[in-house]
């Protein structure tokens, strides 16, 4: 009885840090955009409706991981950066394959781009919510194989959110929406260049 009142405990604990530091993570890029670009209102009920997807599906998957090592871990510092080094491995080849699926016929319908390619902020709000979901889950299912601590965890993502979109948006964004054959990566192109379907913006303006 008491072990699952602690796991109640942990887990109520957990929504509630997730929910403030989700929104915190979020809410000033968004609020950085509205004050450099005019945002019709339907835009910006998608934008909030979105980013409440986006909190419900992250406590609703946090929910799922083992409270206990989430929350501490008492692992050697280096074997620490290890684990994240390969959570970011398997982060990177989960978004990929997705990214790749997503864009065959059978699902291409279930995935959206913006082609806003001047900011990071409406191509990533502004999208199918399969989409949002399912980068949601690319940011958990590593946790499955790999242990991380939540703080772990809510640095990468906050990285990938604050500078990750950013350098994709600049460097890889607008190649994608064009060829749609180039540039399926979240933020490292690890696995574009194996699979052979990375391209460069000199390669790509001297393709022009």
């Amino acid at each position: 009885m008491s072990s699952a009142i602690s796991y109640l405990s942990n887990i109520i604990t957990i929504n509630i840090r997730a929910t403030s530091d989700i929104i915190h993570i979020h809410i000033y890029p968004c609020i950085l955009y509205f004050i450099i670009h005019y945002i019709p209102n339907n835009i910006f009920i998608e934008f909030i409706n979105n980013i409440l997807l986006i909190i419900i599906s992250h406590n609703f998957i946090l929910c799922t991981h083992s409270m206990e090592s989430f929350i501490k871990q008492d692992l050697f510092i280096l074997l620490r950066i290890w684990n994240i080094f390969k959570y970011i491995l398997l982060l990177e080849f989960v978004a990929y394959m997705y990214h790749r699926i997503v864009h065959s016929p059978i699902f291409s319908k279930f995935h959206t781009h913006s082609l806003d390619t001047n900011g990071y902020i409406k191509p990533y709000f502004i999208t199918s919510k399969t989409d949002i979901i399912a980068r949601t889950l690319c940011f958990h299912l590593p946790i499955r194989l790999v242990s991380i601590t939540y703080n772990e965890f809510m640095g990468i993502y906050m990285f990938y959110i604050y500078f990750g979109y950013m350098n994709y948006m600049r460097n890889f964004y607008n190649i994608h929406i064009v060829t749609k054959k180039y540039n399926y990566s979240l933020l490292f192109p690890i696995y574009d260049i194996l699979c052979g379907t990375y391209l460069s913006r000199e390669k790509y303006r001297n393709s022009i």
